[in-house]
């Protein structure tokens, strides 16, 4: 079941792939890991191994830069009585996370220049997307 925020992330239509978090967002929107299975509406624009490669670059570029349990749950646990400063901590490691994936996704479309093809990381309003132009 999607959260509220999640149900206005856009639906795919032709010359865009809407590709969905697959778990838990930050308060800042970005999520932790976007779905890995292949979207058929990319079946004659790129192949599903380039598709694979690509998206597993950026759930790896979250992962290794994504705050730590003991980080987030002291984030959340203490955010009252330190009137929201616990969540500088985890707001670090998250925006670390997304400059590292808007970096990763910058070394895709130098792959796919030729072929009119351009990844982009979408965060708004506590939800977040990969959305894949082409055409």
């Amino acid at each position: 079941m999607d959260c509220y925020f999640n149900k206005r992330i856009p639906n795919s239509k032709i010359g865009s792939v809407i590709i969905r978090p697959t778990s838990k967002t930050f308060v800042s929107g970005l999520s932790s890991s976007y779905d890995e299975k292949y979207p058929e509406e990319l079946k004659d624009i790129m192949t599903e191994n380039e598709f694979i490669e690509d998206i597993k670059e950026i759930n790896d570029s979250l992962f290794y830069y994504w705050p730590c349990f003991f980080c987030f749950n002291f984030g959340y646990t203490c955010c009252i009585c330190t009137l929201g400063l616990s969540f500088l901590g985890p707001w670090i490691c998250v925006d670390d996370a997304q400059k590292r994936t808007n970096e990763s996704i910058k070394k895709i479309n130098e792959r796919y220049i030729a072929r009119n093809i351009k990844w982009y990381l979408m965060c708004e309003c506590s939800t977040s997307w990969i959305e894949i132009r082409y055409g």
